[in-house]
């Protein structure tokens, strides 16, 4: 396990006022924390696995108890590829059977008022297992569903781009709606152009009108940003969510590096 980026971890959480944020997906894990009263984020980890289904969740614990204490609030996203988006006007107790049975773990759904959509996945056991010690009144999203709750209405053709190490995940938006959510793995940047490509002609996008939002960790001078430019005219890093604002400590970061788990922290109730 690889420690990426620490920014601000003396920062001790208070009960009474913070939340503890974590994302976790296929080989990353990444720890916030943020003052609910002041909407500011205090503190932020990210870690990396070293080799192919490492666990890197329980070391984490092991200097993070404060992951499983219950006086704190705690706002939980993780990815997997094993989920389904269905319409609530299609939806139906069946539905989530038929998927649980499917997939052969625990099922989770989470409902998405934005765009009147349910999230139907299963829960990997591994996750499922690490749940199960997290305090009862935890918050558990999937991360479409916080990436789809947050993402605007827009005239024009937007993909949403996440960047982690060797993964990205899309949102694709069309004039008319959500078209595509989708991750993908890749080991050089002219993978990500192939992918990014290939929508384009699935859905007959036109790339001239089209406006490519960046999150995650990539930079302009990044090559994977460099190819972009080279196909793609309308390129923007993403910001913020407006309510949130990240203490001095995170000033010589890109805000784009945060938003993903900012955008979690905005989903608490």
């Amino acid at each position: 396990m690889k420690t990426l980026y620490s920014i601000n971890d003396n920062y001790k959480p208070d009960p009474r006022s913070d939340c503890l944020l974590l994302e976790a997906g296929n080989g990353f894990l990444s720890f916030g924390v943020i003052n609910t009263k002041e909407k500011k984020l205090f503190r932020f980890e990210h870690y990396i696995a070293d080799r192919i289904n490492e666990d890197i969740f329980t070391p984490c614990t092991e200097t993070h108890p404060d992951w499983y204490n219950t006086d704190y609030a705690h706002a939980f996203s993780f990815f997997t590829d094993k989920n389904l988006l269905v319409p609530s006007s299609f939806y139906h107790d069946g539905v989530a059977t038929a998927a649980s049975a499917v997939y052969g773990q625990k099922q989770k759904q989470d409902y998405i008022n934005t765009l009147k959509l349910y999230n139907i996945y299963c829960i990997p056991e591994k996750i499922s297992n690490k749940m199960m010690l997290l305090p009862p009144k935890a918050e558990l999203w999937h991360f479409f569903s916080v990436c789809l709750n947050k993402a605007s209405h827009s005239t024009a053709d937007v993909f949403y781009l996440e960047f982690r190490s060797q993964e990205f995940f899309i949102t694709f938006f069309s004039k008319t709606g959500l078209q595509l959510c989708q991750s993908y793995n890749y080991s050089a940047p002219q993978d990500v152009l192939y992918y990014l490509l290939k929508i384009c002609e699935c859905f007959s996008v036109h790339r001239a009108g089209l406006n490519l939002i960046l999150s995650g960790f990539i930079e302009n001078k990044s090559t994977i940003y460099h190819e972009l430019s080279k196909y793609f005219l309308n390129i923007r890093f993403s910001s913020l969510p407006e309510s949130v604002t990240a203490d001095p400590a995170f000033a010589e970061y890109p805000a784009h590096y945060f938003s993903s788990i900012c955008n979690l922290a905005t989903c608490v109730s």
